[in-house]
């Protein structure tokens, strides 16, 4: 789900990626700003990736960010790279399940509000900025790719923004993959229409292949 981040939200932000790299440390950040640590890791992860996204794509593929999760749990290995660069590193058929959120193209030009003298972001980063042709072609590599991986009777979730289901519904389908359904997920407290004009978005929308029969 894409997210407005406001111009104050922004400044912690920025504040917070600039604490981390004087050296101080999650919990110091996270008190000092009163941000919960939980929203401060995902803005140290997507600036980790911001900041590794102009790097050559063979070296971004070197370097993962290794995130060590809490409770003694496994460590979860994030490659802030390009999956079509990392994807000949992964056996085929070793996966038992993909869960993914793939750029929805739903970046657009900032809208203006005249009663609150602010603006609002609509720009999600160049990852949500990818050329029409460019990215139907990268649809078409992404879901060749999580067909290969895909183990016999795996599961594949995504999820989509309407107007690219098709795009995707097709490309997994050449890829060998069988459609199973289609999800709603209902959110009770979507976020306002500011300018009242328009529908409130009160949903995602999740596409459900498998590869062969489920086994689950």
């Amino acid at each position: 789900m894409a997210r407005i981040i406001t111009p104050e939200r922004q400044a912690l932000r920025t504040e917070a990626i600039q604490l981390r790299k004087a050296g101080w440390s999650q919990p110091e950040i996270s008190k000092a700003l009163a941000v919960p640590q939980k929203t401060l890791s995902n803005w140290l992860i997507v600036a980790n990736f911001e900041a590794n996204d102009t790097q050559p794509l063979s070296i971004m593929a070197k370097k993962p960010s290794i995130i060590i999760s809490h409770n003694n749990r496994a460590p979860i290995t994030l490659f802030p790279c390009k999956y079509e660069e990392v994807g000949d590193g992964i056996a085929p058929a070793s996966v038992d399940l993909i869960l993914t959120d793939p750029p929805y193209q739903a970046s657009s030009n900032n809208l203006s509000r005249t009663l609150q003298k602010t603006d609002l972001r609509r720009d999600y980063g160049r990852w949500d900025r990818i050329p029409a042709r460019q990215y139907n072609r990268s649809v078409g590599v992404w879901a060749s790719l999580m067909a290969q991986h895909l183990k016999e009777g795996g599961a594949l979730y995504c999820f989509m923004a309407l107007r690219q289901l098709s795009l995707w519904c097709d490309a997994f389908e050449r890829g060998g993959l069988t459609y199973q359904n289609f999800i709603i997920w209902h959110r009770a407290n979507p976020a306002p229409q500011m300018r009242q004009t328009k529908w409130c978005h009160a949903f995602d929308s999740i596409l459900y292949f498998t590869k062969s029969s489920p086994k689950t």
